[in-house]
């Protein structure tokens, strides 16, 4: 899609009791654990509303987690220093610093710096002590549009999870309906762009693309192509969304957009 290859690992159905191990639950969350992002597919004909619940409920387990917090915690132990700090542009809704010291003085946390951003509670502080928790964006492919109930039970669905950023893409793999928007889905979850690279000497840039995250810079892409292009980067020009006129000379720190053409001198 784009110019840009997906690998999609089929994994077998996931069920109640997986994060527990049942019918190999462990190795296909594993898998989930290991990749960019989940898709989760529900059966229209029947209840999704109740297997998005159950996935969901088991990816959690799992540590997991399909939908983004409010908060990021990130706690750092030293071996010197003067007690707990809490630093970071974050906001504290249900506790002070000092109750936080209190926590992790139960902890024997003792010299500890505590940053945060957005919302976080002091649940949230506490579970990143011991938490292996990874965030994977998700989308939910609901099967089987072509059965008589799939209308009553889609928008079942779309209420169950409006709360929430995950998208429904409805499909019908009998009849391929909603299956040619699949690639735009996933591109848009997993929240890439494409970068095209050229050399100062040609005319056209390469035709495959560097697949990178979102808010990538000039000077990411030069990392990522070769040590030399960091080390000696004097400047770029770029061609495409990001740039004010084709062509434009940019710095280091210039954000790139979807589909730009990048040339590094």
């Amino acid at each position: 899609y784009k110019d840009v290859q997906f690998q999609l690992v089929e994994a077998p159905a996931l069920v109640e009791g997986a994060a527990e191990g049942k019918m190999d639950g462990t190795q296909i969350l594993g898998l989930a654990r290991n990749a960019d992002g989940v898709v989760l597919m529900v059966d229209l004909s029947e209840d999704p509303v109740s297997q998005y619940s159950m996935m969901r409920s088991e990816l959690e387990q799992a540590g997991v987690m399909i939908e983004k917090s409010e908060g990021e915690v990130e706690v750092i132990r030293r071996s010197v220093g003067v007690g707990v700090q809490v630093v970071g542009g974050g906001v504290l809704v249900d506790c002070t610093p000092e109750d936080i010291r209190r926590m992790l003085d139960s902890y024997h946390f003792n010299s500890t710096l505590v940053r945060i951003r957005g919302k976080v509670a002091l649940d949230d502080i506490e579970g990143s002590l011991f938490s292996s928790t990874v965030y994977k964006p998700a989308l939910i492919v609901a099967n089987k549009l072509d059965t008589p109930r799939a209308e009553k039970t889609l928008q079942r669905l779309k209420m169950a999870v409006m709360d929430t950023e995950i998208p429904i893409l409805p499909v019908s793999c009998y009849s391929s309906q909603g299956l040619g928007d699949l690639g735009e889905y996933i591109f848009n979850m997993l929240g890439v762009i494409r970068v095209y690279t050229k050399e100062p000497s040609d005319k056209e840039p390469s035709p495959k693309p560097m697949v990178v995250k979102k808010r990538t810079t000039v000077i990411d892409i030069a990392k990522e192509l070769h040590s030399s292009l960091y080390r000696r980067f004097q400047f770029g020009r770029v061609w495409g969304a990001s740039a004010k006129y084709p062509g434009q000379k940019v710095g280091s720190n210039h954000m790139l957009k979807d589909g730009d053409v990048l040339e590094i001198h």
